[in-house]
């Protein structure tokens, strides 16, 4: 194969609003790389605060051809060599292009405690919620994924629902069973009164079509302030994030928006954005309608997710990470 460079990659590195540039050259016989502020990384960011080897990244990604073109130059003579038949050479290109370009990234620092974060900027893979991932919500507010995927006749089956609806605030609901778990969770009625209830022919078309329904179980995190949350498939499939009490889950913090954010159920896959439509902010749309089919304006301090230490995430071209107030931003293509 051709061993001359074939790509490099541009980090955008700095602290306090002070970035300058750094390349950093990818090679056809190497496909992972570190980054720290010591001087035996392959990316030295020496003033940075970040750990002496804080990142390894890899570019495997990057180095898959993305057109017949690129296959032909980097692979075609050394399929040919082991005497393929044209159309064997050309079905193994059909398998091997692909547009998908990106980097996966791990923090093999060490670090115990203050974690690495990855920008969510509504384009990447990481806006999935999955159970145990954690999301910075501004700079201190966190939501923690508890469970993913469950249908709601889980819920319904447990033998402390009582008690689980009055330390859960549940989302996404048909109007009779919202009435009675909204009372449940502001402590408005007795168990007793719950169970008979939720036993009657008035819910029985509701619960019945609510059981199969796909839900997310949510904890909200402010300054040793705990909320809970239970976000439930339904026809809207958008629930609002953010400060102002119109909001399906409402934060405290003022380093939260007003309306910093929102999750949408789509495809099998709840999703968090950070932002709302511009429209909304124009007076054109209410905010709450949930309309992402266009261009979001982006929160003041955004929404992060958590690195757990030694896993693998995938990033974007020009996608954020961070560790306390060092930033770094990723490019491999203008």
């Amino acid at each position: 194969m051709n061993q001359q460079t074939r790509k490099s990659l541009i980090i955008r590195a700095g602290r306090k609003q002070q970035f300058s540039p750094k390349e950093l050259t990818l090679l056809d016989d190497k496909h992972k790389y570190t980054i720290g502020c010591s001087q035996n990384n392959d990316l030295v960011l020496d003033w940075l605060t970040i750990l002496p080897t804080h990142f390894e990244i890899d570019c495997s990604s990057l180095q898959i051809p993305q057109n017949q073109k690129e296959f032909q130059n980097e692979y075609f003579k050394v399929l040919n060599s082991f005497y393929l038949e044209k159309n064997i050479i050309d079905k193994i290109g059909e398998f091997t292009i692909t547009d998908e370009k990106n980097i996966k990234i791990t923090d093999i620092s060490g670090q115990k405690g203050l974690l690495s974060l990855i920008n969510i900027d509504n384009q990447c893979k990481n806006q999935v919620l999955i159970k145990n991932n954690t999301f910075l919500v501004g700079l201190s507010s966190k939501l923690k994924v508890r469970q993913d995927n469950q249908i709601f006749g889980d819920f319904l089956d447990k033998e402390d629902l009582y008690e689980f609806t009055q330390r859960t605030q549940i989302i996404g609901l048909p109007q009779e069973t919202k009435i009675l778990f909204d009372q449940s969770f502001k402590k408005e009625t007795t168990i007793s009164y719950f169970q008979q209830k939720l036993k009657s022919k008035e819910l029985e078309n509701e619960l019945n079509q609510l059981r199969l329904k796909n839900c997310i179980y949510l904890e909200i995190n402010e300054k040793q302030s705990i909320q809970k949350y239970l976000l439930v498939e339904n026809e809207r499939n958008y629930f609002s994030l953010g400060r102002c009490e119109q909001s399906d889950i409402i934060f405290k913090s003022k380093q939260v928006s007003s309306r910093h954010g929102f999750i949408k159920y789509m495809d099998k896959n709840w999703i968090i954005f950070d932002g709302q439509p511009k429209s909304a902010l124009d007076g054109k749309e209410q905010w709450l309608e949930g309309n992402i089919n266009q261009e979001l304006v982006m929160s003041k301090f955004g929404i992060w997710l958590e690195m757990n230490p030694r896993e693998s995430f995938v990033l974007g071209n020009g996608q954020t990470v961070k560790y306390e107030d060092n930033e770094l931003t990723i490019f491999w293509e203008k």
